[in-house]
């Protein structure tokens, strides 16, 4: 939650000082992160709709990484719909989720 506070902290001050052009970049990235995000959800729980909605609020509400992180430390046990484990998708998520802020116009 607090990466949703700084994007959106970081959005609002180059909006608010005459960079709109980066603060849409950076909404754009954000709206991509989140569509590539959920296309990952989708591929690893397509078999199962029920968990596949589940795991995409979960995604929506900015709270996956944490149920991720959570299954990988207590090493849960796959349901047998997916098609990759929660560290495959820890890592995946985690890589597309990272970057959503050019911190190189953050002057």
């Amino acid at each position: 939650m607090a990466d949703v506070a700084t994007d959106s902290y970081a959005i609002y001050y180059h909006w608010h000082n005459g960079n709109s052009h980066d603060a849409k970049l950076m909404i754009f990235l954000l709206i991509l992160s989140t569509i590539l995000q959920l296309a990952t959800v989708a591929a690893v729980h397509f078999k199962n709709k029920k968990q596949m909605v589940h795991e995409m609020f979960l995604t929506l509400t900015y709270l996956k990484p944490a149920k991720n992180f959570f299954r990988v430390l207590t090493d849960a046990k796959m349901e047998g719909h997916e098609i990759a484990s929660p560290m495959n998708e820890v890592s995946t998520t985690r890589e597309r989720s990272e970057p959503a802020t050019p911190c190189a116009s953050c002057d």
